[in-house]
């Protein structure tokens, strides 16, 4: 119900604005994309069901017509693309039925192998582009998956935003178990792993200190 509720009609509203409003306040441009047609998985869940909607469309400031179809990703990179920030959606198969099975978003009872598909073809999609060198791919998930982590979370500065979502009342003064993070660029050196510790927002921090949105 809040999933359709932000889709449809009133949308998810941030204290703090999101990274799409100040890109926008600051003159620059992003693109949203889907994989709306669940282009890679073997056995498909329907291509127009609650899988196919994309969440970030759900923010306020975002219309669903912004978000353009994955399968078009590699044609559009072949022209001008004058975006300095784009934003991927898997497709979330099954949502309906909360088990996200037939999609390419890797969740837990699905299969990985689609994701890794829609993975491969925007990486294929970028490095056979005239956009690759000065490009950096970040591959990354919302949440660990389930999967034990023996590492004890770190302490974090909460973002000060409303707590209204958090059901049992976490107050955000501490990261969450680690999630994986690939990042692909020509710029970073063959076999360099960073253990420093990053949380989701750092990819925003990235943006903020490349092209300064205010």
């Amino acid at each position: 119900g809040q999933l359709i509720a932000s889709e449809y009609l009133r949308g998810f509203t941030l204290d703090h604005g999101t990274i799409f409003a100040a890109l926008r306040a600051a003159n620059l441009d992003y693109r949203l994309y889907q994989d709306k047609d669940n282009s890679f998985a073997d056995v498909p869940a329907p291509r127009r069901g609650m899988g196919a909607q994309a969440i970030v469309a759900g923010f306020t400031g975002i219309h669903r017509a912004e978000v353009r179809n994955f399968n078009t990703f590699a044609e559009d990179l072949q022209g001008r693309y004058p975006y300095q920030f784009t934003f991927i959606e898997p497709n979330y198969g099954n949502a309906a039925g909360d088990t996200y099975v037939g999609g390419s978003s890797q969740h837990p009872m699905d299969n990985l192998e689609a994701g890794e598909k829609l993975i491969a073809a925007t990486y294929k999609a970028i490095r056979n582009s005239s956009h690759w060198e000065h490009s950096l791919l970040i591959i990354t998930y919302d949440e660990n998956g389930g999967f034990f982590d023996h590492i004890t979370p770190p302490l974090a500065v909460a973002p000060g935003d409303r707590r209204i979502y958090s059901q049992r009342g976490f107050d955000f003064r501490r990261l969450g178990p680690r999630v994986p993070a690939v990042a692909v660029s020509p710029r970073i050196p063959p076999f360099t792993i960073d253990k420093h510790t990053y949380d989701h927002t750092s990819i925003i921090r990235t943006v903020f200190s490349l092209f300064s949105p205010n």
